[in-house]
């Protein structure tokens, strides 16, 4: 019997103001391994975005990275928070 799957918590990204709320979520469900994944080719975007933007700078194409960066880490959250469930704490 193997062990049951880890996989992401609901989490809300992306303020869109304190009367609003947020725009974006992680959806829950989502198979952890797969999702870190995504989050790494977010983050290898991210970087290669950068040392391009280095030679030749872009705001549009920085603040695309910055997006980016924003989603990976809403990744790394949503999965940390379901780690932290799953040991009995709480992030």
């Amino acid at each position: 019997m193997s062990a049951p799957t880890a996989t992401t918590v609901q989490h809300a990204f992306y303020s869109t103001g304190p009367s609003t709320g947020n725009l974006f979520d992680v959806r829950a469900g989502v198979p952890v391994v797969i999702s870190l994944e995504q989050a790494s080719c977010f983050l290898g975007a991210v970087f290669q975005t950068l040392q391009d933007s280095a030679e030749e700078p872009n705001a549009d194409v920085i603040y695309g990275a910055a997006y980016l960066t924003e989603m990976a880490k809403a990744v790394i959250d949503s999965v940390v928070s379901r780690l932290a469930r799953e040991q009995g704490g709480a992030v």
